[in-house]
């Protein structure tokens, strides 16, 4: 049926039709309200829905893609599926589900993605024009099959992080964490604050106020700060193994757990327990160094170790040390009595005199400790003059050592007493006020000297007189110092000035002047000294100069004074010069001996001539010895100074003589085994 035309109301409440209705012209809203239709509607040109609901139960489905489309599958609810499957819901509490399909999260979280898939990551994955499309770009927010948590920027960009609007931390793209600041460093972490750029590690045991745990960092300036909040020690450790601890009580403790407190200090104090302990087992372990390196000389570029007092108790504050004998510092060496450690020994440092500004004289002191007590004992001092003190158990000085460049006598000194318990004092040193070095008492005793422990031997005198007794002492044996020979057996006496007489049954009988020895004395000589040398090997040479002959060679051989008598020897075969091969000219060798005294003018021997000949030529042909000789007689005292060492030397060259060239055929002077022989002689009693 078809219905061609209709105008005005056909029907008052609906038209029901089975076939097809053709509608001439425009069907309007306005001529039809309400199209209720059965079955399937098709729009031609889409359909334009301009005011009202367009009402659908459940679907809208994708025309020839039965499994794609957007459903309503309860109240409140919208989802989207593809290929038969929900990708995406929108429930009624506004919550967005993508993958999960109707499983919702327990946390009722606004956006849940999941990927229906085993071994596969699921992530959302950002990108804009800027960084690009690919799997390479973006930003991508998601987890891994391992249920690992993925945050990853793919762009080589920072990852900013922000509350309140302000930027608080920052990965750059070199994968360093700022936090409180967009400055890169060269560190992987780096922590700013304008007041407080730190750290706080805290645990169980630790509590979790502001107050807990350990600090890291610095106070906003310049301080570095690792600050233990807790009643507690602070552990540093190398390969596992710790090396270094602070205690709670501020101790710091190398090569042990727990700080010592056994140790005995000064003034018989005991249980001190040191602010820093070094433990070990070996030399190694239980060491420390202090090492300046630098080239200066001076005093103030090489270590040093600082152990300072102030008068002060008020710590940072300063107030002059007043009071003599205040110790200023002491180093303390113990020993392990099985309960305690022991004082063994002490140096201390002490004020010596009164103080004032930039004025401390002082004093060092060396203290032991006698065996069976338990306190040290001063045993040495040095005071702040210098002077090096000894004493003994009840501080009495008994050596004193001063280094006083002045008059004032008595740099070394030695102190006891007499029977009658009177001070006894030798001093020995050089003084200013007698330009010589001197030896005397300086209390009213003669000046004894013994030896084997025995009583003394040699007594000088308060009067000067010089007295020699006990087993050096002789009966009728005299040391006089002035005068004529003494009344007795023996005697060495001074008869006048500059001389030295012996004399028997009173009577002189030898006597020693400037001049010489006189009196009743054979002139004997006496051999002091015989030196020789000796070589074998050849010497070659064509100079016309003297060469050195290094085998034959004595250096500093004798002692010459004035008065001795010597004699120098040199004996070797010498060979020939050939001038020319075509010539009968053959010329000589000549020797001497060199004679070097250590100060003064070097002398040498009358030349002597080893060989000539001018008869032809002939095989070559060789003296057999020459002898050069050097004497010089007790009278002769030009020749070298007195006391001076003499060295002896042979030297040897070719005769100047002849015609024709020496050529390689040269001169061949030494063949055979030579000697140097030096005699002395000396004026005997």
């Amino acid at each position: 049926m078809a219905l061609t035309k209709v105008t005005g109301s056909v029907i008052k409440d609906s038209v029901s039709l089975s076939g097809n209705v053709s509608v001439g012209g425009t069907l309007t809203y306005q001529d039809v309200t309400n199209v209720d239709a059965l079955g399937i509607g098709t729009f031609r040109a889409g359909i334009d829905i301009t005011g009202g609901n367009l009402i659908i139960p459940d679907k809208i489905i994708h025309s020839g893609d039965t499994n794609t489309s957007l459903r309503f599958p309860s109240a409140d609810t919208i989802t989207a599926e593809t290929g038969g499957t929900e990708r995406f819901r929108i429930s009624s509490n506004g919550l967005v589900n993508i993958g999960a399909g109707s499983s919702a999260s327990g946390l009722s979280p606004l956006l849940h993605l999941h990927k229906n898939a085993s071994n596969s990551s699921a992530y959302f994955h950002i990108t804009n024009n800027d960084t690009g499309i690919t799997n390479n770009d973006g930003f991508l927010l998601g987890v891994n099959p391992s249920g690992d948590c993925l945050v990853f920027n793919k762009d080589s960009t920072p990852m900013r992080f922000a509350t309140a609007g302000i930027e608080r931390l920052r990965i750059d793209a070199g994968g360093g964490l700022q936090l409180g600041t967009t400055t890169v460093t060269a560190s992987k972490l780096t922590v700013y604050g304008a007041n407080d750029a730190a750290a706080i590690f805290q645990g169980s045991g630790t509590g979790t106020g502001a107050g807990n745990g350990l600090l890291v960092g610095n106070n906003g300036g310049t301080t570095g700060l690792l600050w233990n909040y807790e009643n507690g020690n602070t552990l540093f450790a190398t390969n596992n193994i710790e090396r270094l601890r602070i205690d709670s009580g501020g101790r710091l403790i190398i090569g042990h757990t727990a700080a010592l407190d056994e140790f005995h200090g000064p003034y018989g104090t005991t249980n001190r327990n040191p602010r820093i302990q070094i433990n070990g087992t070996n030399v190694t372990q239980a060491s420390m160094s202090i090492t300046s390196w630098d080239n200066n000389v001076v005093g103030y570029y090489g270590p040093a170790l600082f152990l300072a007092k102030s008068g002060s108790s008020t710590i940072g504050t300063n107030a002059r040390v007043s009071n003599n004998n205040s110790i200023l510092g002491s180093i303390i060496f113990s020993g392990d009595d099985g309960t305690d450690f022991v004082k063994g020994a002490m140096i201390q440092a002490a004020v010596d005199t009164s103080t004032g500004d930039n004025d401390m004289p002082g004093r060092l002191m060396f203290l032991t400790t006698a065996d069976g007590a338990q306190e040290p004992t001063e045993r040495l001092r040095i005071n702040s003059s210098g002077q090096l003190i000894m004493t003994n158990a009840a501080t009495q000085t008994f050596f004193d050592f001063s280094t006083t460049n002045n008059n004032t006598r008595g740099l070394f000194t030695v102190s006891g007493k007499d029977n009658s318990g009177n001070a006894v004092t030798v001093r020995i040193g050089g003084f200013g006020d007698t330009s010589r070095g001197e030896i005397f008492t300086h209390s009213n005793h003669n000046l004894g000297f013994a030896t084997n422990n025995a009583a003394a031997q040699v007594i000088l005198h308060t009067s000067g007189l010089f007295d020699v007794v006990g087993e050096c002492r002789a009966t009728n044996f005299y040391l006089r110092g002035n005068g004529s020979a003494p009344t007795a057996d023996a005697s060495i006496f001074r008869p006048a000035d500059n001389s030295l007489a012996f004399a028997t049954a009173s009577t002189e009988r030898i006597r020693i002047e400037n001049s010489g020895i006189s009196g009743t004395i054979k002139n004997n000589y006496a051999l002091v000294a015989f030196v020789t040398d000796r070589d074998d090997g050849s010497r070659t040479t064509g100079s016309t100069s003297y060469q050195d002959d290094t085998g034959l060679n004595l250096t500093n051989a004798i002692n010459y004074r004035h008065g001795d008598i010597f004699f120098v020897r040199a004996l070797a075969p010498t060979g020939i010069a050939l001038v020319s091969t075509d010539t009968t000219n053959y010329q000589g060798v000549y020797v001497r001996i060199k004679i070097t005294p250590s100060s003064g003018t070097t002398r040498y021997s009358a030349d002597t001539k080893g060989w000539y000949r001018n008869d032809g030529r002939a095989t070559k042909e060789t003296m057999q010895l020459v002898t050069c000789y050097y004497h010089l007689t007790d009278s002769n005292t030009s020749q070298f100074n007195d006391n001076v060492d003499l060295s002896f030397q042979v030297q040897y060259h070719r005769d100047s003589g002849g015609a024709g060239s020496y050529g390689a055929t040269g001169l061949s002077i030494w063949g055979g085994e030579r000697t140097l022989e030096v005699w002395q002689f000396r004026k005997a009693l």
